[in-house]
Order: structure tokens, then C-alpha cells, then sequence
């Protein structure tokens, strides 16, 4: 640990001490620095998180070293440290009760207490957790993984709520946004909106590559995110359509800061900080460094924005483009900086060591200690605690409130929820009050009911207090009805899918205390324990209480009449039965065919990745039987595929056909394949010019046989026989090959 002393007193001409505070002329104001491990060959000490700070103080990181670490905000020293089994790229969540959220690359989510450390819990997931956790204000968690998931975990316990599957891997962090929606990209190269509560998908927008940055939430809840496409995106959060793109220059991995003009600032995929009219994306002015720029800016109150570079460098510039200062490190800088309450400004560097800052040279000596911009989003994950479901600002002021609870009816029996968010300097203390008068222990901002009862039925509102004034909420009635049955609000509706596809039917009920769900098909229950078939059932407080039936790999026996019995303690009532009707598959194709120079007959077939190709025969040209089995297991890249088609594969088959003689003449290879899980699908590949004997038609076929092998097996695997001397399986050895004659259009198969 190192700490740069700001307390010497020297006496100079009043003229240049007035000339080293101005912008152009202050060196980097660095108070202290945090070494995880020493520097060595062999030691994994990098920082490349960005770091957290808490409102009691201490600044959360983790490391390459495997270690999360707590230090002391003002003088550098470690308050304590955990050690995981895997490296750290996660950033920390801080919820109000200082717990710290965080993954790691062992797979792994852990909740810690922030004061001393201690697991609280820990969930695992699939893959590696480079993805940094959101905490929304009910006490959810959102986090994604490289399983391809993004999954939503209770704070409490660490309980799975729900989790969503992508096309890749995700490690981009997500952004929460009013209406109960979430956003995230994925390596699949999509933009994903989900709903909050249920984790159903609202929309999904393709990029042209993978998206790894973070989104931002902008004016109007726009949702402003780059692309490895070289590109940087503004879409409509409601719609996930494209207001505008920008072109960049470069992949863009840097997730955007929002400046106090609503300017957007971004690092582009090269070496350049770009700031964007937040109206059309127009680039309004450029700022270069001398590396490429990973890490996400950060803008202070004062203007000043703050980034790292892979040049080793942690810079300082104002928004008019003039540099205030740099600093330099010993590695490159793709930790993103946190400013903190206190007007510091922390950032990690891959040389081992976390960086402190004063927003101003000499701090409290010069003049008051800086906070974030007062902007909608100044720095990654939102604020130093990364929590982009609040905002927190070093504003003077009162709480000021910014979704106020709702009046709402609720069936007897039901979850309700009253919620006040707020804006402002915390700490903030809570009092819910009902007809007036204070209710003992409510003292959060979500005042929940998991049953409300009658009487529960009154006039509330909330208190909201901190250290510079008292707000109120509006009052707000919530009123409990009487029983009500289970009753069917939305049916299954009728689908027509193709063989292999996954179909979903959906319905919803409403009535009091749990509903519940048993799905039927053609009259008769529908047993979920099967491979390929899901039911998902959860209550969503926008639709009630919902139930999903998933199949998956469709079949021909999976036609039929599906409906849904919805129950409660009150009532029964079964939905409208919808038919499903399968059709056979239209994905699979021969993308290019073609006689190769070594007698090989080579196909690219293209279909559901994941499924087989089973050659079963030829056309009377050359004929085999069970020749082989492949699978389509190579993903066709993004662009190539169809719109709404993300889930095609291809494998090349190479056929072993060696043609002799001289002349050339035209012939149609037919090939008949089967897909697994698919309809059976013909396909005819186009004429092939072949080298053939016109008078004897003979060709040759070169086998590895194996001496082991009985005659059945070699039959069922394809190899040629000559039927007219069947003796001749006796005398080929093992690498042997021989010339085997067909006839022109009635040859038997082997």
C-alpha cells in the first residue's frame, strides 16, 4: 500500500499556485494505492473488476488471484478478504444491508457480508461469471453466466426464481428500467428485454456480432448498448426497435456513461472516447488515447470524466475534450473507475494495484469533495454501489420520489406490494402508515402483503427521511375482495409447428389464494416427466398466475387437442382446448454438392444444429445403406441464418465414390437421409459430371475393412459386396480394396 501525502504546506507566488489548480496544469491527484499480490511471473494479482463502495466506507474488488477484497476508503488498507476457486471479472452489488454480490470464474454467485466478510450464501450456475450482478429494489438478482443464462436469484437465500437461456454466453451486466423490464446482451449477438418478474422475453434485437458491454438506460428508456459490429445501438425499450446506430470504428465492449447534458460517452472499439448526441447518435466530439479502450468511463459532478486504456493509463478528461490529467500504471487499465460519495475516484489496473484518486487536487484542502454527475446513468452499473435500480446523488436535498405506491385490488389470499423508489443522499428510513397511523417494523421501501387478508384493506402511505428533510408519498388505497374461483383469463391458443421445432401454449387464471395448473392432452392428464416436455407455472402480479407447457424436438405423436385445468380452494375451470398440428421440416437443405478430384462425392448439408444425418441410401448410381451418421454439429454464423432462425448447424458428408475410365457423362445422385427427431426428409442433389466407362460402367470403391468383422456387420454398415461372389468377404484383408461392377439402372444393393 502506498499513500501519496496531500498535508505538506509550502508558500509560493500567489500567481502560480492560482495557475497548478487549472485544469491544464494538475498532476494526477493519486492518495493511495492497494497491491493485491506481488507483482511476479507467476503470480494472478490483475484487477480488471471495477470496483464498489459502500456506504460504511469500504471499496469491494475482486482479482485474478481468485480473492474478493475489502479495503478501507481512506487509507488503503484491507478490512478483510475471501477467497473463491476461480478468477474474479465480476463487479459487486451492495444491497442496504451492506451485503456484497459478486460472481466468479469457479461457476459460482456468493453473497458476503460486506462488514466482515462472511458467506452468506452462494449459488452455481453452469459456467463462468464474468457477468456483474443487478439488485433490483425488491431484493432480486439478476446475474448472468457463460452457460448462456441469465438467471434471477431471491436475496434472501440465494433461491432460483427463474432463469432465461440465450444462444451464448453472457457477460454483459444487466440494466433494470421502470415497468418491470430488464435488459442484457448476449454472445449470440442479440439486445434481450425480459420481464422482471417472470423472466419471459418482451423483445430480442440481432446485432451483427456478439454483444459482451452492459446497457445503459437513457432519456425516455431507451436502451443504449455497442456491439462487436463496430457498432453502437439506441433502441426503444418498450418496442426493441432501433432508434438509431453509430459506427465506431472497432468492436465496442466499453458500456456507456451519461453525461449531465444527457451526452452519451463511450469508448470506441479502437483508441478513441467518443461523446454521442443522445437525440441521433451524431458523433459530437472524439478524445484519443494511445490504446485501445475497454474500460467504461465515469463522469464526475464537475464534468471531469474519468477512464482507463490498455496504454497503461487512467485519464482525466473534461468534456470539452481538454485533458486534466493521466496517470500512468504498469498494466493496461480495463477496469472501469467508481466515484464514490466521499469525491474519490477508485480504478483497477492489471499491475496488480487499485488506485485512489481525489476528484480534485488536494481534496478538502482546495475546495469540497466531488460526487457523480447528476445524470440518469454517470458511471458502469449506474452508481458506486451498482445498483441500476436506484440512483444515488450527493445532492443536499430531501428523498424525492420517483414511482409512488399505486392503489390496487387484490383477491382475498393474493400477494400485494406497495413500493416508493426514491432519489437522493442516503441513508434513507422508511415508515409505512396505514389509515394514518405508523405500522410497527415496515420500514423498507416494498411493503409487502404474501396473503392479504381484509383486513389488510386501507389508506397507506410511506415516510421517506435522510439527513436534509422528510417527504410523504401520496396516500394510495388497497382494497382486499372476497374469495374469488379459479377462473381461466387467457386460453392456449391453436399452433402450427414444424417437425424438430419447440412450441410453447400459455395460459392464465386469476383468483384467490394459489392457483393451480394440470395440462391435458386430447382429454387425458399430460405427464411432464417425459424428455422434451416443460411446465413452467409462476404468479406475476401483471397477469396473475401463469402456466407454460414447453415441447420440445416436436413429433408427429405430439398432434393433438392441449388444454389446461386451472384450480384453486374456491373453484375449477378448464380453458379451451387448442390443437397442435405438426408439418414436416422445411430446414434442412444440401447447401453446395460436388464430385471432388479424389473420387470423393462431397455434400454440406445445413439443418438444427445438434441433430444427426443418417445417410440410408443412393439412387441406383451408386446405393448404400446405413453409410453413416453425422451430426450438425457446426454453428452457421449469425448473419448467414434465416430471421428468427438462430439454432442452424452444418457438417460436411464426404462420400466415397472413385470413378475410373475417360469420358464424362451427367448424372443425378439422389440421396435419401433421415434427421433424427425430424420428419423424413428427400433431398436430390444437382447433376454432377462423373468419370465413368460408358460400355462397362465400372467403378471403384476403396474400403478399410476390418478382418474382425462378420458379414451382417459389414452389410449393415454399408460395405460393397459383389453379389455374384459373396466368397470374397473370405479373402479381403484388412486395408485390402477391389473393383466392384454395377449395372446400369437395376444394380441390388450391397
Amino acid at each position: 500500500m502506498t499513500i501519496c501525502s496531500t498535508t505538506a504546506r509550502v508558500s509560493l507566488p500567489l500567481a502560480f499556485w492560482l495557475l497548478i489548480q487549472l485544469p491544464g496544469y494538475c498532476s494526477a491527484p493519486l492518495e493511495w494505492t492497494f497491491t493485491t499480490v506481488s507483482r511476479t511471473v507467476w503470480s494472478k494479482g490483475e484487477i480488471t473488476a471495477s470496483p464498489s463502495v459502500g456506504r460504511n466506507g469500504l471499496v469491494y474488488f475482486g482479482a485474478k488471484d481468485h480473492t474478493f477484497y475489502a479495503v478501507d476508503s481512506a487509507n488503503g488498507k484491507a478490512a478483510w478478504k475471501y477467497r473463491t476457486h476461480g478468477a474474479i471479472s465480476s463487479s459487486a452489488a451492495i444491497d442496504g444491508n451492506a451485503v456484497v454480490y459478486f460472481g466468479s470464474e469457479d461457476s459460482q454467485i456468493y453473497a458476503l457480508d460486506g462488514a466482515k466478510g462472511g458467506l452468506v450464501w452462494k449459488f452455481e450456475t453452469g459456467g463462468k461469471v464474468r457477468s456483474s450482478p443487478a439488485l433490483s429494489n425488491l431484493g432480486i438478482l439478476y446475474v448472468g453466466s457463460d452457460d448462456k443464462n441469465v438467471y434471477a436469484l431471491d436475496t434472501a437465500n440465494g433461491t432460483k426464481l427463474w432463469k432465461f437461456t440465450t444462444g451464448g454466453k453472457v457477460s454483459s451486466s444487466v440494466a433494470l428500467a421502470e415497468g418491470l423490464a430488464i435488459y442484457f446482451g448476449s454472445e449470440d449477438g442479440s439486445v434481450y428485454s425480459l420481464n422482471a418478474d417472470t423472466g419471459e422475453k418482451i423483445w430480442a434485437y440481432r446485432t451483427g456480432a456478439g454483444v459482451t458491454a452492459s446497457p445503459v438506460i437513457g432519456h425516455n428508456n431507451s436502451v443504449i448498448v455497442g456491439s462487436g459490429d463496430n457498432y453502437f445501438y439506441c433502441l426503444n425499450g418498450r418496442t426493441g426497435r432501433l432508434k438509431w446506430r453509430t459506427f465506431l470504428n472497432g468492436p465496442v465492449i466499453s458500456s456507456a456513461a451519461i453525461g449531465p447534458s444527457g451526452r452519451i460517452i463511450v469508448g470506441g472499439g479502437s483508441d478513441t472516447l467518443y461523446q454521442l448526441n443522445p437525440v441521433d447518435g451524431a458523433i459530437v466530439r472524439r478524445y484519443k488515447s494511445r490504446g485501445a479502450i475497454a474500460s467504461s468511463p465515469a463522469v464526475g459532478s464537475d464534468g471531469v470524466i474519468y477512464f482507463g486504456s490498455n496504454d497503461r493509463r487512467i485519464y482525466a478528461v473534461e468534456l470539452n475534450g481538454e485533458k486534466v490529467w493521466s496517470y500512468q500504471t504498469s498494466g493496461r487499465v480495463i477496469s472501469s473507475p467508481a466515484i464514490g460519495p466521499d469525491g474519490r475516484v477508485y480504478v483497477g489496473s492489471e499491475d496488480h494495484k487499485l488506485y485512489a484518486f481525489k476528484t480534485k487536487p488536494g481534496g478538502a484542502a482546495l475546495g469540497q469533495a466531488l460526487g457523480p454527475a447528476l445524470s440518469s446513468w454517470p458511471m458502469f452499473g449506474k452508481n458506486s454501489r451498482r445498483l441500476p435500480g436506484l440512483i444515488e446523488q450527493a445532492n443536499k436535498a430531501a428523498p424525492r420520489i420517483v414511482f409512488q405506491p399505486r392503489t390496487q385490488t387484490r383477491p382475498l389470499g393474493q400477494r400485494a406490494a406497495l413500493i416508493a423508489e426514491v432519489h437522493g443522499q442516503g441513508p434513507f428510513e422508511y415508515q409505512w402508515h396505514k389509515d394514518g397511523q405508523p405500522l410497527a417494523g415496515q420500514t423498507q421501501s416494498v411493503l409487502q402483503f404474501e396473503q392479504a387478508a381484509h383486513d389488510d384493506s386501507g389508506d397507506y402511505f410511506v415516510s421517506i427521511e435522510n439527513a436534509f428533510g422528510l417527504t410523504r408519498s401520496f396516500p394510495v388505497t388497497l382494497t382486499i375482495t372476497k374469495p374469488q374461483p379459479a377462473q381461466i383469463v387467457l386460453h392456449p391458443k391453436p399452433v402450427k409447428a414444424e417437425y424438430g421445432q419447440t412450441i410453447q401454449f400459455k395460459a392464465t387464471a386469476r383468483g384467490s389464494g394459489t392457483v393451480e395448473f394440470a395440462w391435458r392432452k386430447d382429454g387425458k392428464p399430460l405427464d411432464a416427466a417425459p424428455p422434451g416436455i416443460e411446465i413452467l407455472t409462476y404468479y406475476s402480479p401483471l397477469e396473475g398466475f401463469c402456466s407454460i407447457l414447453t415441447l420440445r424436438a416436436l413429433r408427429t405423436e405430439d398432434e393433438g387437442l392441449y388444454s389446461v385445468v386451472a384450480t384453486n380452494p374456491y373453484g375449477t375451470m378448464e380453458s379451451a382446448s387448442a390443437r397442435l398440428t405438426v408439418v414436416p421440416s422445411t430446414l434442412f437443405r444440401f447447401a453446395t454438392s460436388q464430385i471432388e478430384e479424389d473420387g470423393y462425392f462431397r455434400l454440406v448439408a445445413v439443418g438444427p444444429i445438434g441433430h444427426e444425418v443418417v445417410i440410408q441410401e443412393t439412387s441406383n448410381f451408386v446405393r448404400w445403406q446405413d453409410m453413416m451418421t453425422v451430426t450438425l454439429n457446426k454453428p452457421v454464423p449469425v448473419g448467414d441464418q434465416p430471421e428468427d432462425q438462430t439454432d442452424l448447424g452444418t457438417v460436411e458428408l464426404r462420400l466415397p465414390v472413385l470413378p475410373v475410365g475417360d469420358d464424362l457423362e451427367q448424372k443425378k445422385v439422389e440421396i435419401a437421409v433421415r434427421l433424427s427427431k425430424l420428419a423424413i426428409a428427400k433431398r436430390i442433389s444437382e447433376e454432377q459430371g462423373i468419370e465413368v466407362d460408358p460400355d462397362s460402367l465400372e467403378v471403384e470403391l476403396i474400403f478399410i475393412l476390418s478382418r474382425d468383422d462378420s458379414r451382417a456387420q459389414q452389410l449393415r454398415q454399408g460395405y460393397p459386396v459383389d453379389p455374384n461372389h459373396p466368397s470374397v468377404l473370405r479373402r479381403l484383408e484388412k486395408g485390402s480394396f477391389y473393383r466392384f461392377r454395377l449395372v446400369e439402372s437395376d444394380a441390388p444393393a450391397p
